[in-house]
Protein backbone atom coordinates (compact mmCIF):
# COMPACT_ATOMS: atom_id res chain seq x y z
CA UNK A 1 0.00 0.00 0.00
CA UNK A 2 0.74 3.41 -0.27
CA UNK A 3 -0.50 6.02 1.93
CA UNK A 4 0.89 9.18 1.79
CA UNK A 5 -0.32 9.37 5.52
CA UNK A 6 3.05 7.18 6.03
CA UNK A 7 5.41 8.42 3.81
CA UNK A 8 9.10 9.73 5.53
CA UNK A 9 8.67 8.22 8.79
CA UNK A 10 10.91 5.80 7.90
CA UNK A 11 9.23 2.78 8.37
CA UNK A 12 10.34 1.08 4.95
CA UNK A 13 13.78 2.13 6.30
CA UNK A 14 13.81 0.19 9.26
CA UNK A 15 11.63 -2.86 8.18
CA UNK A 16 14.26 -3.35 5.49
CA UNK A 17 17.08 -2.66 8.22
CA UNK A 18 15.52 -5.28 10.10
CA UNK A 19 14.81 -8.07 7.38
CA UNK A 20 18.69 -7.68 5.78
CA UNK A 21 20.40 -8.12 9.44
CA UNK A 22 17.58 -11.14 9.85
CA UNK A 23 18.90 -12.49 6.44
CA UNK A 24 22.92 -11.58 7.39
CA UNK A 25 22.78 -13.61 10.12
CA UNK A 26 22.72 -17.25 7.34
CA UNK A 27 24.24 -15.37 4.36
CA UNK A 28 27.25 -14.27 3.93
CA UNK A 29 26.12 -11.34 1.35
CA UNK A 30 23.07 -9.41 -0.07
CA UNK A 31 22.70 -8.45 -3.60
CA UNK A 32 19.81 -6.37 -5.58
CA UNK A 33 18.94 -5.75 -9.17
CA UNK A 34 17.32 -2.97 -9.68
CA UNK A 35 16.34 -2.08 -13.53
CA UNK A 36 17.26 0.97 -14.88
CA UNK A 37 14.32 3.25 -14.60
CA UNK A 38 14.38 2.02 -10.61
CA UNK A 39 17.66 3.38 -10.15
CA UNK A 40 16.71 6.28 -8.04
CA UNK A 41 16.26 3.07 -5.59
CA UNK A 42 19.57 3.27 -5.40
CA UNK A 43 19.57 5.80 -2.11
CA UNK A 44 16.97 4.66 -0.70
CA UNK A 45 19.49 1.42 0.16
CA UNK A 46 22.50 3.17 0.77
CA UNK A 47 20.48 4.42 3.70
CA UNK A 48 20.18 0.96 5.25
CA UNK A 49 23.84 -0.02 4.24
CA UNK A 50 24.26 -1.49 0.92
CA UNK A 51 26.68 0.23 -1.51
CA UNK A 52 26.09 1.10 -5.41
CA UNK A 53 28.18 -1.89 -7.24
CA UNK A 54 28.07 -1.03 -10.44
CA UNK A 55 25.33 -0.85 -13.56
CA UNK A 56 25.51 -3.82 -15.54
CA UNK A 57 23.27 -3.79 -18.70
CA UNK A 58 20.03 -2.72 -18.00
CA UNK A 59 20.66 -2.95 -14.30
CA UNK A 60 21.96 -0.81 -11.35
CA UNK A 61 23.58 -3.42 -8.75
CA UNK A 62 23.72 -2.85 -5.19
CA UNK A 63 25.23 -4.85 -2.36
CA UNK A 64 25.12 -5.02 1.45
Amino acid sequence: MDDPGFARQGIGVRALSALCAHLLDTHPMLVLSLGKDRSHLVRFYQRIGFEYHGDYGDYTVVRY
